[in-house]
């Protein structure tokens, strides 16, 4: 018999041939022996293949992971031949078929519509489906495809608690591997965090275990990565985007190629590391071209981002422009919303607040029809509607923050990290979500923002007291063990030298003057890696181009914070600003702690600024006529700084001017002691009242 021939003689053989394929199919796709069986049905009649549903069926499986939409078209002929059979088993597994392929291609989902259609209209006829096994590819079909077109419709929800149903009653890897990405993504797109952790803590175990296909393992390292990414744990989320990164180079697995790079870009950009950032979108990009329309669109949007961050603004207009095109033709609405997003976040870089707010409308318009509230979260916490000004509508800021708690959000890709930063500055010095704020610039080792007043509740890593006696505080870890008198005396050195670029030479002649330079230095090396490690930090201290710095970005040094606050106060001849400044000094420079010539000298300095301050305001209250004003403050100077004479004399001259000879006896007598301790004399410029 020849190949393809529809002779009679052949016909009986033909039909042993075709039941006994049809048989041995599902065992030879389960066991990836899909070449194998392709060939088997090309063997078969041409007219036989066109008229045997199941023949039209088997033959679109072997080809619909290299041609999905092909082979939706051949599924869908099967379909309605099943259909005209009233074959139950035939019609859910090839409308499930043609669910699936619209997945796989990700380029055009408004077919998804009929077919939806045409499911339910199945499953209202026939609620019982044929299998256990059908039920649970046949609802994963459903959860995908409903959760990509319509997230919004009131079927959605049946085929979420389905799926959450299935994999209790199943308890099975397999059965868990069907649900697990969906639903993950599901309620990160919703905004339902406890349903988000409870999916991934289930599958969890999955990405765990060997006999588990590869392919499985790579999407479970997905979603940890993105789940560390929106925790603000980047380190973490970087570890697993590399884990599935490797394990489909070690399984030549290509079907996650695209997306495990995805939170590795989130999670560099919200480190501000932009050549990572720039790595990863190369590497995502080069397999663009074997995906569909979603991906494009996907991958313009996050570009977008990166040129948005690299401060690239009419090329990330330009990406953005296209993956407004690409989405809208793909026809998924949380994908849309990401473009607005990265549209209206470029659109606003460019000045264009109109365009911003119009995408954003959009983002609006999605997360009201889907109820999600992450995409309301997005809509609402970003510098279009935010602004960082201090002037800002906080109001709506502490509604945002709210939300993002709620959601456990604790980075922003999204956002320029500088713009992030003005934000929550913003919010704690209007004391709005204090823990969460504090909490996001931990995770993400925000700088304070630069131009501004940093707020007193910013979470520096490291606090060093310096005024008024000695201590270091750190935010989120324990001081280092082991004998730290030479490295503190190391840090103090450094903030008595200025803090910024003291030079290496002066450091050595500073601390080690009896030692060679080369031996200093190296004792300098020895002594500050001691001090890093203490502080917990590694650039808590930087030494560039032969000088030392602290990083202000990471540590508070108290004595630095109130010199600057102080001398721009002066500068600015603005009264209420010098008042704040002063109640930032707590006392003399490490008081009774280092009497060596470099802190003598630090604390002679801090001390005259500090006098001249309370002297300048001293005057402002005098001429006033605010007496009282003047009274606190020169009694709250003479505490700080008892050897103050002319502030001593005018607070006593003070008391008596208001008829408070009581209150001037006892400041003279407390003034006296101070003197005849320290100097052994009372000054004569200090007359007794």
């Amino acid at each position: 018999m020849a190949k393809n021939s529809d002779s009679a003689s052949g016909e009986v053989p033909t039909q042993e041939r075709v039941a006994q394929l049809l048989g041995q199919a599902p065992r030879l796709m389960a066991e990836g022996r899909v070449t194998e069986l392709a060939e088997a049905l090309a063997d078969l009649p041409n007219a036989l293949r066109a008229r045997e549903p199941w023949l039209v069926y088997w033959d679109a499986t072997t080809r619909m992971f290299q041609s999905p939409a092909a082979a939706r078209d051949e599924f869908a002929r099967a379909f309605e031949q099943f259909e005209a059979r009233a074959d139950i088993q035939g019609q859910y597994l090839a409308c499930t078929a043609i669910l699936e392929c619209l997945v796989l291609d990700w380029t055009d989902f408004d077919p998804a519509d009929h077919w939806l259609e045409r499911f339910e209209t199945l499953h209202q006829r026939h609620p019982d489906f044929p299998s256990p096994e059908i039920e649970i590819r046949a609802s994963a079909a459903m959860l995908s495809v409903m959760s990509y077109r319509r997230p919004g419709h009131a079927r959605m929800a049946h085929w979420v608690a389905q799926s959450h149903a299935l994999i209790d009653r199943h308890r099975s890897p397999q059965c868990l591997a069907a649900f697990a990405f969906g639903l993950f993504f599901y309620h990160l797109w919703v905004g339902d965090t406890p349903a988000r952790n409870r999916i991934l803590h289930q599958a969890g175990p999955l990405a765990d275990s060997a006999q588990i296909p590869a392919i499985v393992r790579i999407g479970v390292h997905v979603m940890r990565a993105i789940d560390h990414m929106s925790r603000g744990q980047l380190a973490e989320a970087q570890h697993w985007a590399d884990q599935g990164i490797r394990l489909g180079q070690e399984h030549g697995v290509k079907l996650w190629d695209f997306l495990v790079h995805a939170p590795a870009i989130y999670a560099a950009l919200s480190a501000g590391d932009l050549p990572a950032a720039g790595r990863h979108l190369s590497a995502m990009g080069a397999s663009l071209s074997l995906r569909g329309r979603l991906d494009q669109a996907y991958y313009q949007h996050i570009a977008a981002l990166v040129e948005l961050h690299r401060g690239n603004l009419p090329v990330a207009r330009e990406i953005a422009r296209q993956g407004l095109e690409a989405s809208d033709q793909a026809g998924v609405p949380f994908g849309a919303a990401y473009n607005h997003l990265s549209a209206a976040l470029v659109a606003h870089g460019l000045g264009d607040a109109s365009a911003a707010e119009d995408q954003l409308a959009r983002i609006d318009t999605i997360a009201r029809e889907t109820s999600s509230r992450w995409f309301d979260y997005l809509a609402r916490f970003n510098p279009v509607r935010l602004g960082t000004s201090v002037d800002g509508d906080l109001q709506a800021l502490a509604e945002a923050l709210a939300l993002g708690r709620s959601l456990e959000s604790y980075s922003a890709p999204f956002l320029r990290r500088e713009e992030l930063a003005a934000l929550l500055a913003r919010a704690l010095e209007a004391d709005i979500e204090r823990d969460y704020c504090r909490e996001v610039i931990c995770r993400l080792q925000l700088a304070p923002p630069v131009g501004r007043e940093v707020p007193a509740s910013w979470p520096y890593p490291v606090k060093i007291r310096t005024l008024g006696g000695f201590g270091v505080k750190l935010e989120s870890a324990s001081p280092g063990t082991g004998n730290r008198q030479r490295p503190l005396e190391l840090l103090q050195a450094i903030i008595a030298l200025g803090t910024r670029k003291v030079p290496v030479a002066q450091l050595c002649d500073a601390l080690w003057p009896d030692l060679e330079g080369d031996l200093a230095r190296q004792n300098l090396k020895t002594t500050l890696h001691r001090l890093r490690k203490h502080l917990g930090r590694d650039d808590s201290l930087l030494w560039r181009e032969g000088c030392i710095s602290i990083n202000e970005d990471a540590v508070l040094v108290d004595a630095l914070r109130f010199e600057q606050a102080l001398t721009a106060a002066l500068a600015a001849e603005n009264d209420a600003q010098l008042r704040e400044a002063l109640q930032l000094y707590r006392g003399p420079f490490l008081p009774g702690e280092n009497n060596a010539h470099w802190a003598l000298s630090a604390r002679l300095r801090l001390r005259n600024l500090y006098l001249k301050g309370v002297r300048r305001l001293l005057d402002h209250d005098l001429g006033a006529g605010d007496h009282e004003a003047f009274l606190h403050l020169a009694e709250q100077a003479v505490a700080l700084e008892p050897l103050a004479e002319d502030i001593q004399s005018a607070l006593i001259q003070a008391y008596l001017h208001s008829g408070r000879k009581g209150d001037a006896r006892l400041a003279y007598e407390r003034c006296r002691a101070e003197f005849m301790a320290r100097l052994g004399e009372m000054p004569a410029s200090i007359s007794e009242p």
